[in-house]
């Protein structure tokens, strides 16, 4: 696995959150960069093993120790490990499970294996918007809910939002949770960035299709207003400011002509 990536000054991390271990083979071996106690449960449910918080995990925490492992760490910097030793162990960002995430996907096609049901591709994202209505706060309880949620009609066709650049006025419909929409960007935004950089492997583990990958590739935005965007993004991730000012704040970046 890779570092968390920094591309023109932006940190993106490329760790799958928790629900990826579902879908995942697992290793003996595994650490949580975060904090979340919904996530940190699950992956000691699913690992069998109690977690144990550290501020940096080195190479004696992982070689020659014995039986499974959970370590919890409060960044991607506290990993002090070579890369042979990295490759042993699997990572896991604790990153909120939001409306368009990776995680929240990954719980909805585990609650189909769990009752052989087919879903179709374009499908797949109305079900996990469905399930992320309400905040998880049992990701168990989150997996039977799509469960239930899965034998239902399938949920109504949802109509493709413009892009700020696109629409600086229809780029955040009305009626639409703001903060839903920021993350919904942020997300492409990255993987924009990732497709850029040719990396697929970080794209695959953020999220992003191979299809969705090549239509990246081909996009051509201006990189300082997608620097400027991510920046905004991310200071509204971890600060948790109004939306709709770091909102307004984008739009701005948008409006503002190119040189």
């Amino acid at each position: 696995m890779s570092e968390n990536k920094t591309v023109r000054g932006i940190k993106v991390s490329p760790w799958p959150t928790t629900p990826l271990m579902l879908l995942q083979s697992l290793k003996r071996v595994n650490i949580l960069i975060g904090n979340d106690p919904s996530q940190i449960r699950f992956a000691e449910q699913i690992l069998g093993v109690l977690c144990t918080s550290k501020e940096i995990v080195g190479e004696e925490d992982v070689l020659g120790q014995e039986g499974k492992l959970l370590y919890r760490v409060p960044s991607a910097n506290s990993v002090e490990l070579s890369p042979n030793t990295k490759s042993l162990v699997g990572i896991w960002s604790l990153d909120p499970i939001v409306k368009g995430s990776a995680g929240a996907n990954a719980l909805v096609k585990y609650a189909a294996s769990l009752i052989n049901a087919k879903i179709e591709k374009n499908t797949l994202q109305r079900y996990a918007d469905l399930l992320l209505e309400e905040e998880i706060q049992d990701i168990r309880a989150a997996i039977w809910k799509a469960v239930w949620l899965l034998t239902g009609p399938v949920p109504g066709e949802s109509t493709r939002w413009p892009d700020p650049w696109e629409s600086l006025l229809g780029w955040l419909p009305s009626g639409l949770d703001p903060g839903y929409r920021l993350n919904s960007l942020y997300r492409f935004l990255a993987g924009f960035v990732f497709a850029k950089e040719d990396d697929k492997e970080a794209a695959r583990k953020f999220g992003i299709s191979e299809s969705r990958f090549k239509v990246m590739r081909n996009l051509n935005l201006d990189l300082d207003k997608v620097e400027k965007s991510l920046q905004e993004l991310s200071k509204w991730r971890l600060h948790k400011s109004n939306p709709l000012v770091s909102s307004l704040v984008i739009s701005r970046i948008w409006a503002t002509p190119s040189f």
